[in-house]
């Protein structure tokens, strides 16, 4: 069953900047979570919501649906950023195995400690805060 959750990004992201992300692999999980966030006060218009086909094409893994420039970009990180590279391909690995992937801003560590808080608690997997250049994973 495919939950239509989706909130994509206004135009190409290259890359997930200032943000903490992670995936859910169910909907109870998930909701529990954009819950959570709403009562601490997050605005959930600044979410990036990823899931199934639709999800896949939003992140454009390769540049291509987004077109030159969005492709160039993809190549340039690649060469950049193993991190950056590897994290990409990991969220195509689980959009592909059906999980719900959210990403929310986080420049500043104390909004990142509390939304990393709220993900751990609610099942939250591969939890990540992508920053310029830097992959930070929280185990």
């Amino acid at each position: 069953m495919t939950t239509n959750y989706t909130q994509f990004p206004d135009k190409f992201i290259p890359y997930e900047m200032n943000r903490i992300s992670c995936d859910f692999t169910d909907v109870k999980h998930f909701l529990g979570a954009i819950h959570a966030l709403k009562i601490s006060d997050f605005d959930s218009t600044s979410y990036y919501v990823l899931q199934g086909g639709e999800g896949l094409r939003a992140l454009d893994p390769t540049g291509l649906e987004h077109g030159v420039m969005a492709m160039m970009k993809r190549k340039l990180h690649a060469l950049l950023s193993d991190a950056e590279q590897h994290s990409i391909e990991d969220m195509v690995k689980d959009l592909e195995a059906g999980m719900i992937h959210l990403s929310v801003p986080a420049r500043h560590k104390k909004q990142r400690r509390l939304i990393h808080d709220i993900m751990d608690e609610y099942d939250g997997r591969k939890i990540k805060y992508m920053g310029f250049f830097t992959v930070e994973e929280y185990v």
